[in-house]
């Protein structure tokens, strides 16, 4: 457990009440009655002591149970979990990178990483030739590094798995051609496997170049980027699948999922991630194992790209039903929409006031239950967590609808301007809220234009995937009321 730290979210407060107590999350507003122990563990958990030192000092804590505590709340933001590599061997690691066709790239690719800080003989580097036709086979021969040379072109997940199953190394790592590793990156990524639960792990890919404001945007909205801080992939988490283009699994694991799936063009990395967790192991990403990716720098690729990554999300359900895209949807929030729509239609300024009721019920209802638990908390800290949760809902369901129902939105447009005017709304608002908070180097006139067209091209490659793959699953969420 030295290798863990931990640390409570700033804005989470901790209520002991005798031999009990609360844990409370103001946005959204949750509470969860625990023993006083767990507020103890909670109350030491700073970020700077490992929490092996912090059950040394609790002492009456065993580490399983404190460590699944811990993990479910980081799946509610509570706390946050960091873990870094304990002292100990490091493990043989076999890189494997396919390429097609990239001449130039595959050459900075391998030079990067020779310049590995991880020991030689505990590296052993696999490039495969998925059948260039340029030079790129050539250039491959002349690094030390192991080439496995395809007679035909089968595919980059073909080429990962035939690497995998000829691979020395206990954990296999993943690349892509087109970037640039950095020095760490493996020392970095391997430690964490210290955990014997861990299955796979990736970090953080940035872009190569960031020169063009195209660049500057998939800095932060790229499909490939996961943040800045440590989580667990997951259902619950806000990142669900890692790439492989900095992806790091154990090769037992990989066997025990019998490797990506060759017949997937796109998403398969999405699919295996998603395989692993079903297995029960834990996979982790953490931003401080770093790839430098060349981002595409052209428009109209970078359009296509998104909708070809939308099209692969018909067939991921259709592997993976369970997986349905959630979608919450607050009751108080959407009467108080309703009335406040029904009254701007009928022009019934007493029907919009009256849109605040629902907000006015929910915050009586939350001092009730509060009361019953035996705590008071101030009447403006309800209401301020109460309206930050419908702030996070409203963006949630705002991006919901410009990214999978915009078409038929705008459709239906031509024939009510209020419909026309909720599209508007769905494609401007979530672009501004995220540019305030990614804050990228770029205008948000400019963020916003990149943004729109993104969630344009992603809801066409979604009809087109439903169409091909004869299913409506990706338009058909699985509805939480809340």
């Amino acid at each position: 457990m030295n290798h863990i730290r931990c640390r409570l979210n700033p804005e989470v407060r901790l209520i002991p009440r005798g031999e009990e107590g609360f844990v409370l999350s103001p946005t959204p507003l949750k509470i969860w009655k625990v023993k006083r122990k767990a507020l103890d563990l909670l109350s030491l958990c700073d970020g700077e002591r490992t929490l092996g030192e912090i059950l040394a000092k609790l002492g009456s804590i065993k580490e399983k149970a404190a460590l699944s505590f811990l993990e479910r709340l980081a799946q509610e933001g509570v706390v946050e979990l960091e873990r870094h590599g304990a002292a100990a061997p490091l493990p043989l690691v076999s890189v494997v990178v396919p390429v097609r066709n990239r001449a130039q790239q595959i050459v900075d690719c391998i030079q990067s990483l020779l310049l590995l800080n991880y020991p030689e003989d505990k590296l052993e580097i696999i490039v495969v030739d998925d059948a260039s036709r340029d030079s790129t086979a050539e250039q491959i021969s002349s690094f030390p590094v192991k080439a496995m040379l395809m007679s035909e072109h089968i595919g980059q997940s073909a080429c990962r798995n035939a690497a995998t199953r000829v691979a020395k190394g206990e954990i296999v790592a993943f690349t892509d051609s087109d970037c640039v590793i950095d020095p760490d990156w493996l020392a970095t990524l391997v430690s964490l496997f210290a955990d014997p639960g861990i299955g796979a792990v990736g970090g953080l890919v940035a872009p190569l170049s960031r020169a063009s404001k195209l660049q500057r945007y998939e800095e932060v909205k790229s499909p490939l980027y996961q943040g800045r801080q440590q989580k667990e992939v997951g259902v619950a988490s806000s990142s669900s699948y890692l790439s492989t283009c900095n992806f790091l699994a154990r090769k037992r694991a990989l066997e025990q999922t019998g490797g990506l799936d060759e017949s997937m063009a796109l998403g398969e990395d999405v699919d295996l991630t998603w395989r692993l967790c079903e297995l029960g192991l834990k996979v982790v990403y953490s931003p401080r194992g770093k790839v430098h990716h060349r981002h595409r720098n052209r428009v109209s690729e970078f359009a296509k790209r998104r909708a070809l990554y939308a099209s692969s999300e018909a067939l991921l359900l259709r592997k993976h039903p369970k997986r349905r895209r959630l979608l919450y949807l607050p009751v108080a929030l959407l009467l108080s929409l309703a009335l406040l729509s029904a009254g701007l239609v009928l022009t019934s300024w007493p029907l919009a006031l009256l849109a605040i009721a629902p907000f006015l019920a929910e915050l009586a209802l939350k001092e009730f239950r509060l009361a019953r638990l035996g705590l008071l908390l101030p009447l403006r800290l309800l209401a301020m967590s109460t309206l930050r949760g419908y702030g996070v809902a409203l963006h949630h369901i705002l991006n919901n609808l410009s990214r999978y129902y915009l078409i038929p939105l705008l459709f239906l447009g031509l024939i009510s301007p209020y419909l026309l005017a909720l599209a508007a709304i769905a494609l401007l608002a979530p672009a501004i809220v995220d540019y305030l908070l990614l804050r990228p180097a770029l205008n948000p006139v400019s963020f916003s234009a990149f943004y729109i067209l993104e969630n344009i091209a992603y809801q066409l490659g979604v009809v087109i995937g439903c169409f091909r793959h004869r299913t409506l699953r990706p338009l058909l969420p699985r509805v939480r009321l809340v």
